[in-house]
């Protein structure tokens, strides 16, 4: 069996690129969000809770670690970014429903059901989309695949050519 290998490509480097300013995202929002009322689980900022790094600064750094080395022209590092992007998206979009497991009081503070949905969407869920997708495109899970049809070929034909000599 022939050993496939892949190459790095400079396509990657927008997905790579986007990956880690979504990951600059998620690990800053919580720290941040709230000087633009944007606060989750406290309206202080710069607020270190264990909600916060398990939930956002682990991951956050871990995405923007996976961009930036699938935006390299290093083949190693390019799977290792493409894995690390999609776990850290995957625990974006699962996490805050098992953190509910260890700590039942954990929730967005928003007066309004609009701003609690954007909440979610804007700290974790649609962040863990993004870079879960992303990380899908770089790896080639979901691109388009060009379909082939068969078609029947005849034999070819050689002439046999008789040289005197």
């Amino acid at each position: 069996m022939p050993q496939r290998t892949r190459v790095w490509s400079p396509k990657e480097v927008p997905v790579g690129a986007a990956i880690a300013i979504l990951g600059l995202w998620a690990a800053l929002v919580p720290l941040i969000g709230p000087y633009f009322s944007f606060g989750f689980d406290t309206s202080s900022t710069w607020d270190f809770s264990e909600a916060h790094i398990t939930l956002s600064l682990i991951p956050g750094i871990g995405a923007i670690v996976g961009g930036l080395s699938l935006a390299r022209p290093t083949q190693g590092l390019g799977n290792l970014g493409r894995i690390l992007a999609a776990l850290c998206g995957l625990w974006l979009l699962i996490g805050p429903v098992l953190h509910q497991v260890w700590d039942g009081g954990f929730g967005p503070a928003a007066t309004t059901d609009w701003k609690r949905a954007l909440l979610w969407i804007g700290y974790f869920y649609g962040v863990g989309f993004l870079i879960t997708y992303l990380a899908g495109v770089a790896r080639g899970l979901v691109t388009m695949r060009q379909r082939v049809q068969e078609t029947q070929v005849a034999e070819p034909q050689f002439e046999r050519t008789v040289t005197e000599g």
